[in-house]
């Protein structure tokens, strides 16, 4: 009897993975960049902000300020535990354009921007059928865009986000206490979104210049509820920013058919890093332990969020 009783402990007390979980096989990951219906250009902000050109207070950017490029320690204090409990996964774009068109001013010229944003997209391949994952859409925070043209810099927010599997194990089941027979189901995981922005130009020395960092972005997501649509995160601005990609050096043909000095339409990159985690508890105290990688940061702000 003893045998049998010790048998449902053990069945009781093992965790299986929901049907919304562990999904990566087939997995494919894309990032697809977005562009404006009509160019940027400083005319067209310039009158959305006159007089009003002191930006205001955003929760987001107290949350992280200071960090700026700072953020490359995070990489290293968001560890993986249990393999099948935390997933990191990444995608990259190359060989995109900034602007529409060349300029003849020169190489931070900010007139003609096409970039508005990307969309990172996790597919998966189901017993029915490949099924959307992860979708993220992020795009240039309107609310800054006269920095583009007094800071040479933009902003990031995310506008919107869903979760339709994810990659970690979360549990169906478990041994909620040691003494009751209570059982507890996982939905909620939580997800940290790094994304780089890489400048590629050759400046008007002739020097070549590869992948230099001009942005990064951190977006952490706790308690995100996998298989329901979350506006939460629906038009949020999201910490980091990034410095406009440089246009390369280079000679155009006139109209008049002969070569003239223009500039580029600003060659970029972008890297994007997804850290998926079941085991908040876990996760939170790795990231606690080493923020003080982060010597300019007032931590404390993010640990109130983490703990949310």
């Amino acid at each position: 009897m003893k045998q049998y009783f010790f048998i449902l402990l053990v069945f009781l007390a093992s965790c299986a993975p929901t049907k919304l979980s562990n999904k990566s096989a087939g997995e494919q990951l894309v990032i697809e960049t977005q562009s404006f219906d009509k160019p940027l250009t400083y005319m067209e902000v310039a009158k959305n902000f006159e007089g009003n050109e002191t930006r205001s207070i955003i929760s987001a950017e107290l949350l992280l300020k200071g960090i700026d490029f700072a953020f490359d320690g995070i990489k290293s204090a968001i560890k993986k535990g249990a393999e099948r409990y935390y997933q990191e996964y990444a995608v990259s774009l190359y060989n995109n354009t900034f602007y529409s068109q060349n300029s003849t001013l020169g190489t931070l010229d900010p007139e003609n921007i096409k970039f508005k944003g990307f969309v990172i997209t996790r597919s998966v391949e189901l017993e029915d059928g490949r099924d959307v994952a992860l979708t993220a859409s992020f795009s240039m925070d309107e609310s800054k865009y006269i920095d583009i043209y007094t800071q040479s810099k933009f902003y990031l927010k995310c506008d919107s986000i869903n979760i339709n599997y994810s990659k970690v194990k979360m549990n169906a089941k478990k041994w909620f206490t040691p003494w009751t027979w209570f059982m507890k189901v996982q939905e909620k995981i939580n997800l940290d979104l790094e994304m780089d922005i890489l400048a590629n130009w050759i400046d008007e020395s002739g020097s070549i210049h590869k992948q230099e960092s001009f942005g990064k972005f951190f977006f952490p997501i706790r308690d995100f509820t996998v298989g329901n649509k979350d506006t939460t995160y629906t038009n949020i601005p999201i910490g980091g920013y990034c410095y406009l990609p440089p246009r390369s050096a280079a000679f155009c043909m006139s109209s008049r058919g002969q070569w003239e000095k223009c500039y580029g339409q600003g060659d970029f990159d972008i890297i994007a890093k997804i850290t998926e985690s079941s085991k908040n508890n876990k996760l939170n105290k790795v990231i606690f332990d080493n923020i003080s990688i982060l010597e300019e940061v007032d931590a404390q702000p993010i640990k109130d969020l983490l703990n949310k």
